[in-house]
């Protein structure tokens, strides 16, 4: 499956893609599209110390479950050690706050323009594993190729299947 064009188009009208805010509605779009309201779902931004991240919400009333998430940073972070270190570090945390008992699945994506990496939470670990920082400044402990899948092309399907995976885990919550 690849990206529908009425998403396709909102990414394509990106004219300072240095900028974090220009990535902020195409993103969210993607998960409207996949997460959408009528099965249950919101998508909710968030801010910690200025950071901007979305999260994608199983509404099981009263409660509001966290189950996907997506942090977004700008395309020129993927060519960068230290950018995706703490890109690697900022995710790594979120999984942290948002870790509910309840709910031992949770996934989620760091996203640097229209590439991704995915990260998923499975029984008390964040998958894939931390590469240890060893003290060698020049290590690079988030490697470029895990941002491999690019929402505009085959990550779409990815992305779309990953949902599809988050949606059969909600139905269980739910029931």
């Amino acid at each position: 499956m690849s990206c529908p064009p009425h998403v396709r188009c909102f990414f394509d009208k990106i004219k300072h893609p240095e900028i974090y805010d220009s990535w902020y509605g195409p993103w969210n779009t993607v998960l409207a599209e996949n997460f959408p309201t009528q099965e249950g779902f919101m998508v909710a931004p968030q801010s910690i110390c200025g950071v901007i991240f979305f999260v994608v919400e199983f509404v099981v009333h009263p409660e509001h479950i966290p189950v996907f998430f997506v942090e977004v940073q700008p395309p020129h972070h993927l060519d960068h050690i230290s950018t995706r270190a703490d890109a690697d570090a900022q995710i790594r945390a979120r999984f942290r706050t948002l870790y509910c008992a309840d709910v031992p699945h949770l996934q989620g994506i760091s996203a640097m323009g229209t590439n991704f990496a995915l990260y998923g939470l499975e029984e008390d670990i964040v998958c894939p594993l931390a590469i240890p920082r060893d003290g060698c400044i020049s290590k690079d402990i988030a490697p470029k190729e895990r941002w491999n899948w690019d929402v505009l092309g085959a990550g779409y399907g990815v992305l779309a299947n990953l949902a599809g995976s988050v949606k059969e885990r909600c139905v269980m919550l739910s029931s």
